[in-house]
């Protein structure tokens, strides 16, 4: 529980960076001392893969190849790190990568436990921390992001002199520098003591600097330099997606439907889930070709998920990011992501899988239809007029059927439409589609609730003209087709005919759990689960999964949304 507190605690911090004012770092020190004094300067709470070999015993006559084991990647830092290397991590891992992200929020080479009377202490404070990890993990790859604190009580020179200055203006002295380079060495020789290649993360744009080059503006920065260069270790520039034209720092990119949203909190140099992605892709691409892989397709998770797709076991399923991402949990198969066949086509609505488990079909906002894995290239017979909200896959695995926010249905393949409500008055857009179990009716949802059946779908009630506190999203029926389930954007659920309510996604954590905690975005999907008994799984845009009933559970709580909002 203590290493998964502290970074969250430290969260709350907010101006714990390099130029923070003088009151926020007395506090900061404060509340981080008592904690340490507790906890012994904890590890950040991110998952770690652990690498596996296989236990069966090779035949004499057939002798098996030897497990080849996974690369392993270590990424520390301070807070920026936590943010984009989280997001790397998971990306990394997915692609069998054995990846662990360690790092902690207002942290540097240089506090007075690690450097004091002008030398390093090994026995102290990151030093201690990096010697730790190599020693246990034995890393092939580390990188390095430690580009933005300095806190009381401040190190002395070999003189004995605190070097405290004004804040950051001490680092740019010559007493600062040579702290800093004296500590960068000693982290880099200790990196490498086991072999791991190393490499430093440049720093990101700051807010208000008129000039891209951090070696200008940033002091610490400026004492690597020299002893990065001397020692011949790659910097890794993840910035690039976060800066404008003039290479100084931009407020918002473009999300997977072409808006632009904010890659940074207002007036703060952390970063926005959707930046997090965008850097932590940058950094897990550069990773991967150090070890000879890619990402198959994939972005690092920030932008929204769109689609829970189970596997048809049921033990296994697919998030599916707006952006064509595929990430693949339990069983399912490790599927490549379509990135670039989706870019420019407002992003993926929904998705749909194969019957045997090995294809997908990502189905664009636009009408745009991918298939990735095994999935057969098909299109819509009609191209969509407005917008595809939601698509089931034909029992034969040959087609599918979707609907769009008018309620028109739209088949391709071996899809068959039951009927729609093309020009019909609606109160609000059709948001959902959801099939009876032999694929022979299905029933519309709409966003007031309302749900409209066709083929041999029967109407089992809605919440259509109930007062509610947010608007209805999704549907899903139970296995034998006499009830089903809605879903709000706030997680609640209402169940009709012979559904019975299993629980649902409210996000509720309580005091104090709920201020270290991002806060996941709005529900967009309910999600069957496959076979006889009842179950379901409650989707988030920001990936957060919550299973119900009979539907297993892979992801956690949190799944996709990570540690940055």
């Amino acid at each position: 529980m203590a290493q998964a507190w502290m970074p969250r605690i430290a969260r709350m911090l907010r101006g714990s960076l390099l130029f923070s004012r003088v009151t926020v770092v007395c506090v900061v020190v404060s509340l981080l001392s008592s904690v340490l004094a507790v906890w012994k300067f904890p590890a950040s709470a991110v998952v770690i893969v652990s690498r596996q070999t296989s236990k069966a015993a090779a035949l004499p006559s057939q002798p098996k190849a030897a497990a080849v084991p996974a690369p392993r990647v270590l990424l520390i830092g301070d807070s920026v790190m936590d943010q984009q290397g989280g997001h790397a991590a998971f990306v990394l891992r997915q692609e069998g990568i054995d990846a662990r992200t360690d790092a902690l929020w207002g942290s540097s080479l240089l506090t007075r436990d690690q450097y004091d009377f002008g030398k390093s202490k090994p026995g102290g404070g990151w030093l201690k921390r990096a010697a730790d990890q190599i020693a246990a993990f034995d890393p092939d790859v580390v990188a390095v992001y430690l580009n933005h604190n300095y806190w009381p009580p401040y190190p002395r020179d070999a003189a004995g002199k605190v070097i405290d200055g004004n804040g950051s203006d001490a680092l740019w002295t010559p007493s600062g520098q040579a702290m800093l380079r004296t500590q960068v060495d000693a982290l880099i020789r200790i990196l490498r003591s086991h072999g791991a290649r190393v490499f430093f993360v440049k720093p990101i744009p700051a807010g208000k600097i008129g000039n891209p080059d951090p070696n200008a503006w940033n002091p610490i920065w400026h004492g690597y330099r020299p002893v990065l260069n001397a020692m011949h270790i790659p910097v890794i520039d993840s910035s690039k997606v976060l800066t404008g034209p003039n290479g100084l720092r931009s407020e918002t990119g473009a999300s997977c439907t072409g808006a632009q949203e904010r890659i940074r909190p207002f007036d703060d140099l952390h970063l926005t889930r959707l930046g997090s992605g965008f850097a932590g892709t940058a950094l897990a691409s550069y990773v991967a070709s150090v070890v000879g892989r890619g990402l198959n397709g994939n972005d690092a998770p920030g932008d929204h998920t769109a689609a829970l797709v189970p596997t048809p076991d049921g033990h296994g399923y697919w998030l599916v990011g707006c952006d064509g991402s595929v990430y693949h949990f339990g069983n399912a198969a490790h599927l490549p992501g379509a990135r670039s066949a989706i870019v420019h086509h407002r992003g993926v609505a929904a998705a749909a899988a194969t019957p045997d488990g090995q294809g997908l079909w990502l189905v664009a906002a636009d009408g745009t239809i991918v298939a990735v894995g095994h999935a057969t290239r098909i299109t819509f017979r009609v191209r969509p007029a407005t917008a595809v909200t939601g698509v089931f896959a034909t029992a034969d695995g040959k087609g599918i059927v979707a609907t769009t926010e008018a309620g028109v249905v739209n088949t391709a393949g071996t899809g068959r439409s039951y009927g729609g409500l093309a020009g019909r008055h609606l109160n609000g857009k059709i948001l959902d589609i959801e099939p009876t179990r032999d694929g022979r009716g299905y029933w519309l949802v709409g966003v007031d609730g309302g749900v409209f059946s066709f083929g041999n779908a029967r109407f089992h009630g809605s919440m259509g003209g109930v007062r509610l506190n947010g608007r209805i999203v999704a549907m899903a029926a139970t296995p034998d087709n006499r009830g089903y389930w809605q879903v709000g954007a706030d997680g609640g659920v209402f169940a009709f005919g012979d559904a019975k309510y299993l629980g649902n996604a409210r996000w509720n954590p309580g005091y104090p759990y709920y201020l270290f905690t991002p806060r996941p975005g709005p529900v967009i999907d309910v999600v069957a689960a496959p076979g006889a008994a009842p179950g379901y799984w409650i989707v988030g845009d920001t990936g957060r999964v919550i299973n119900r009933g009979a539907a297993v559970g892979h992801a956690g709580d949190n799944g996709l949304a990570l540690f940055s909002q």
